[in-house]
């Protein structure tokens, strides 16, 4: 198994470093709740338990949507770019998925200690 990368001409080198398929998966989620108007937690993403995501934030848009944006930096919120980009839209669906998931399960936990 190689790496996989992309030369300056373009050219694309190696093969897939995990074997094909959704090259990562979300492995596990820790969600800090907020109380703060539409922001309703920060989460930390771990892939294949061996890369972390932190400040992944959920927001609560005007419709009452849930919506995870992934951390961008201050250059990156200027033209609406995330600094984390997954190349999949199956990757980008897991990590949504699994974040709303655990947002769930932590106002649940919540509300029972209320």
């Amino acid at each position: 198994m190689g790496l996989t990368g992309r030369l300056e001409n373009g050219t694309q080198t190696g093969g897939s470093l995990w074997g094909g398929g959704n090259l990562l998966k979300v492995t596990n989620v820790k969600i800090r709740l907020k109380q703060s108007g539409k922001l309703k937690a920060v989460a930390m993403v771990t892939l294949d338990n061996a890369l972390i995501i932190n400040d992944i934030t959920l927001f609560e848009n005007a419709k009452g949507k849930l919506i995870v944006q992934l951390p961008r930096t201050e250059k990156a919120k200027d033209n609406g770019q995330e600094s984390v980009v997954p190349l999949s839209g199956e990757l980008r669906h897991d990590i949504t998925s699994e974040v709303k998931k655990s947002y769930a399960r932590a106002l649940q936990a919540q509300r029972r200690r209320s």
